[in-house]
């Protein structure tokens, strides 16, 4: 009897295995490709961030980076091919199926009669529910799994530790439950329910409030949801083996992979997104390839604004430069970052702004604020080279390119319907762009912004269109 119970929960396993194998080949195999394009991209960019890109530096300040770079290949050179990767994702998850199923039939076998429900169906379904709290739910609340191509390599051994101890943690807490639940056999229905979700709960909190925070990812990037996978292994062979005396329909709970992208059809307002960003007119910093402070722009970058006011459109103003009044005649609101800079620039534009929007500023450049590139190359090469090539890097002590990129969004997801013209900074209209056409990360150094040039975005529903005015 027990053997069949076995064969069947392993067959059970290996089903369930194939189906999580299938589901993270077509979920999450799309996001691998682009954490690997997001490194090779990475390891291959040569073009410095911020307001150096169009400073008229030499050759060899726009190709620093390729000495230092250490190429990382997923190709063919590597150890195992994306073929044999893909492969041994099917032959993983078959195995670890067969071993999750094989092993929740001998604890079905151990516990009927003795415990829990006395319907088999029931008890296959309460079992399931309990390994999936205890195994998957507790230590993915405690620690949820990085995004690809972020965290601290150093701490793979700590991390590892630490979600083995949640784990044992949601299996200690879920027997304490059952113990309790047991132990109150004579009392009420709601006794006996209390004292045991009490029993589980008890040690999760305690776990909860002692194990230590991993904190490696930027806050502005969010988490996806990352139970799509796991949550179909506890409960399938559950299901399966409450066939045993009655037919119990096989559903696989579809997880929502916390996509942000709106699905056909659907849109989050009637009217499209319009804005226009315009990078702020060059500045001494601009000239001299440095990491800006909040300087004012030089005379070529006043002159240059002013002879663009006229292309400024119909977010000028009525009155032209310097118009005082309402907001501009077309209705388009406008928002400027709050270093001089831009202000200036949306001033020479005739452009009158309100409150500066911080989700506009410049890239936080840390220490290497007001330093040439040749100087911060020069004092910290190596600290320069993890900057220009790893987007989650922040040697300087400021804010990394994901950061940007993060916050960059954010304040792109926030914007109202209707027309928008924002005067800001380089490295924020390359965070938009890469935002806008979903690029990896690494794609930032690969866009150049001159100083006072336009891009056009359009967004519904979520998506966003590139355009560049005449």
């Amino acid at each position: 009897m027990i053997t069949r119970l076995l064969v069947r929960g392993m067959l059970a396993g290996l089903l369930a295995g194939l189906l999580a194998a299938v589901f993270a080949y077509a979920v999450g195999e799309p996001h691998i490709e682009r954490a690997i394009a997001l490194e090779e991209a990475a390891a291959a960019s040569a073009v410095p961030a911020g307001e150096h890109a169009h400073s008229g530096a030499s050759a060899e300040d726009h190709s620093h980076a390729q000495d230092g770079a250490a190429g990382h290949s997923h190709g063919g050179d590597a150890l195992v091919s994306r073929g044999g990767q893909r492969f041994g994702l099917f032959l993983a998850l078959a195995l670890y199926g067969v071993a999750v199923g094989g092993l929740f039939a001998l604890v079905h076998a151990a516990v009927r009669g003795r415990a829990g429900p006395r319907s088999e169906p029931v008890l296959a379904v309460v079992l399931a529910a309990a390994a999936f709290a205890a195994v998957v739910l507790v230590p993915f609340l405690k620690y949820p799994a990085n995004p690809p191509a972020v965290g601290d390599p150093a701490t793979i051994d700590q991390r590892t530790v630490l979600y083995l101890v949640a784990v044992a943690v949601g299996i200690l807490a879920a027997a304490a439950g059952a113990a309790a639940h047991r132990a109150t056999a004579g009392a009420e229905p709601w006794l006996r329910w209390l004292a045991g979700g009490a029993a589980t709960l008890l040690p999760v909190g305690a776990a909860w409030l002692l194990l230590p925070e991993i904190a490696e990812v930027p806050p502005r990037i969010p988490r996806r949801p990352a139970l799509g996978l796991p949550d179909r292994l506890p409960g399938h062979p559950g299901g399966v083996l409450a066939r045993r005396r009655r037919a119990v329909r096989l559903r696989l709970a579809r997880a929502d992979p916390g996509s942000t992208r709106t699905r056909p059809g659907v849109t989050a307002s009637s009217g499209a997104t319009r804005l226009l960003l315009v990078c702020h007119a060059s500045t001494r910093a601009t000239a001299r390839a440095a990491f800006p402070r909040d300087e004012p722009l030089d005379e070529r970058g006043l002159r240059r604004a002013a002879d663009l006011a006229p292309l400024a459109g119909p977010a000028a103003g009525a009155g032209g430069k310097g118009a005082a009044g309402p907001a501009p005649r077309s209705g388009a609101r406008v928002a400027c970052a709050a270093e001089r800079r831009c202000a200036q620039t949306a001033e020479a534009l005739g452009l009158r702004t309100g409150e500066p929007d911080p989700l506009l500023a410049d890239c936080d450049h840390g220490r290497w604020r007001g330093m040439t590139l040749a100087e911060v190359r020069a004092a910290e090469p190596e600290a320069l080279t993890a900057w220009l090539t790893d987007p989650a890097a922040a040697p300087h002590g400021g804010e990394s390119v994901l950061d940007l990129i993060g916050r960059v969004a954010g304040w792109l997801s926030v914007r109202a319907p209707g027309r928008t013209v924002a005067v800001t900074h380089p490295a924020v209209v390359r965070a938009a762009v890469v935002h806008a056409l979903g690029a990896p990360a690494g794609s930032f150094w690969r866009v150049d912004v001159a100083p006072l040039a336009r891009v056009a975005l359009t967004g519904r529903g979520g998506r966003w269109r590139l355009g560049f005015p005449e």
